[in-house]
């Protein structure tokens, strides 16, 4: 042992990547391509998030529900949302979607201010 006063031991950690299932797919080139991904959870009770990786076409090669919250808000934050993209070494982006888009609260309120374009901001039409 080490009779340094400056020195101390830290955890060794390994992260996995479990598959839990599979899924049916097609590529996304477009919104409507994105909602055939979430037919599952469209007519939940609860809000859910999910997060879609994405190989360098634009086709899907994972997914992962990252939070299952109440009937219309969920707590993500970033960690959550990347961790399993992250892992998955062939992923190249992601798309992050949920399920009740309606709902008036801060996450589609962010989802609508990265999304909307800037004629929409201009306008104040959120």
């Amino acid at each position: 042992m080490n009779q340094d006063p400056n020195t101390y031991t830290i955890p060794v950690y390994k992260l996995q990547l479990v598959q839990e299932g599979t899924a049916e797919t097609t590529a996304i080139t477009g919104p409507a391509d994105l909602a055939f991904h979430l037919k599952e959870i469209a007519t939940a009770d609860r809000e859910h998030m999910v997060v879609i990786f994405l190989d360098t076409k634009n086709r899907p090669i994972g997914r992962q529900v990252v939070s299952i919250g109440t009937l219309n808000a969920t707590l993500v934050d970033a960690r959550g949302v990347f961790r399993a993209a992250l892992l998955n070494a062939t992923t190249n982006s992601v798309a992050i979607a949920h399920n009740l888009c309606e709902a008036s609260h801060k996450l589609c309120c962010v989802k609508r201010w990265v999304m909307c374009s800037r004629a929409q901001e201009a306008s104040g039409n959120d």
